[in-house]
């Protein structure tokens, strides 16, 4: 039976406008009526995550910054965490500073930029928080390791950012293409399996008690690690080898139409 789902939030879960249809919570509210436990995975700050876990009514600890930290918001309690260390934090925004391009800090709740601008003002309107503006080089700002880094750019020229930033950092950094136009950096290491195999562990479930969906490279971990992973129809084809199983498209509420799937099958 499966006892924990976990749901990527962009182009999977959340429909081409970035909202929550009622297919998708009434399907996972049946789920957890059913005896699972209903959870989110997703590049976000914990901040702005916490709504829709609000409008699912889940109150179980989430994955975000694409899995650089496991955190329980109800009781606020840090399951698990690896961010980005200081130093290598300021070399990459010196880096991306020196290239020009438009790059964020975040910590745990909030996101920072030099200055406000076109990106800025996109990425808050995508997210639904206004980040937070430094006037000066984050660079020389920053003085606290970085829950995560995020690049926006063009789309044409996202690839050959993302190429430098690896020929760069190497082996030191994960560095993950996500939306069309963002490059994400996070800690060595990080990556949504591992963290929803810490949350699996914290709750005492194996790989075939969990059912997981995404859409994109940076679901792949958690695609792999779930005994049922679920890729969606509209997702990166790249990432359709790591699911054991196809979605519809999140037009089409997907993750809806494959818990009722997994409900008719008997696995809820």
């Amino acid at each position: 039976m499966i006892r924990l789902i976990v749901t990527d939030l962009d182009d999977t879960l959340l429909d081409a406008r970035g909202r929550l249809p009622a297919q998708n919570i009434e399907a996972l509210q049946e789920a957890r009526n059913r005896g699972a436990v209903v959870t989110i995975a997703t590049g976000r700050m914990t901040s702005a995550a916490v709504g829709f876990a609000r409008q699912l009514g889940v109150d179980s600890p989430m994955i975000v910054f694409n899995g650089g930290l496991v955190y329980d918001p109800v009781h606020e309690n840090v399951i698990y965490e690896n961010p980005v260390p200081l130093d290598l934090t300021r070399e990459i925004l010196r880096m991306a500073e020196e290239m020009g391009v438009y790059i964020q800090y975040f910590d745990r709740d909030h996101y920072y930029f030099e200055r406000r601008c076109s990106y800025a003002n996109a990425y808050g309107a995508h997210v639904g928080f206004a980040g937070i503006e430094t006037k000066q080089k984050l660079s020389e700002w920053v003085a606290q390791p970085a829950s995560k880094l995020l690049i926006d750019t063009r789309p044409e020229i996202r690839d050959e950012v993302c190429a430098k930033f690896r020929e760069a950092f190497c082996d030191r950094l994960n560095i993950m293409p996500t939306r069309m136009s963002y490059i994400e950096f996070v800690a060595n290491g990080v990556d949504k399996g591992v963290a929803l195999e810490k949350l699996a562990e914290s709750m005492g479930l194996c790989p075939d008690e969990v059912a997981a969906f995404g859409d994109a490279q940076n679901d792949i971990g958690m695609l792999k690690w779930a005994g049922h992973g679920w890729w969606m129809q509209n997702g990166h084809p790249t990432v359709r080898s790591a699911a054991k199983y196809i979605a519809p498209a999140n037009t089409e509420f997907g993750v809806a139409r494959a818990i009722d799937e997994m409900i008719q099958n008997g696995l809820l």
